[in-house]
């Protein structure tokens, strides 16, 4: 907390939008924005003043709820923004961001601002992996990022990029949504 104003937001050398300024384009488009977070109550509505982040949830690690992966807290979120869980994306970077998303029946969107998907995410591989700020505006457009096998199934041109399939085994291929055990 003593060191709050030196902490700077990340920044793309390639984009012309700041990763910081999404939630606000978002919000001003009509889409409800909550923040889940691992961090202190206290520290986390610091750091979203801090940088003017507007947000009509928050869930924080001091609300009591578990780790992710464990999908209480999104869903405790979901809950405090008045949206059904199905009708969420989760946007995260981290493996356990979208297995709690893949466990609470979100859509997870993974962000990676670079070219090559992490490491972490063989285990649990994202529907949406996006590496351009601006492509989390075009989620909120909904048909642009339809999940592969719905856009191809309306006929949308599906473009194939580093996010759509993952190899995951020697001819083995991951494609599209994470399945509960009874599918």
């Amino acid at each position: 907390m003593r060191r709050l104003d030196e902490v700077q937001p990340y920044r793309l050398p390639e984009s012309d939008l700041e990763v910081i300024d999404v939630p606000l384009r978002l919000r001003e488009e009509g889409t409800r924005i909550g923040v889940l977070t691992a961090s202190p109550r206290h520290y986390a509505e610091a750091l979203l003043e801090h940088f003017g982040i507007a947000h009509d949830g928050l869930v924080t690690g001091s609300d009591g709820y578990a780790a992710k992966p464990d999908p209480a807290g999104l869903r405790a979120l979901a809950e405090q923004l008045g949206v059904p869980i199905a009708r969420c994306a989760h946007v995260g970077d981290l493996d356990t961001d979208v297995a709690a998303a893949a466990s609470a029946g979100a859509i997870a969107v993974g962000v990676c601002w670079s070219t090559r998907a992490p490491q972490s995410w063989r285990r649990w591989w994202p529907q949406l992996a996006i590496s351009e700020p601006r492509r989390l505006l075009e989620l909120a457009e909904g048909e642009k990022l339809g999940l592969l096998a719905e856009a191809s199934l309306a006929g949308s041109a599906v473009e194939w990029h580093w996010g759509t399939l993952a190899a995951v085994g020697d001819g083995v291929f991951a494609c599209g949504h994470y399945f509960q055990t009874g599918d």
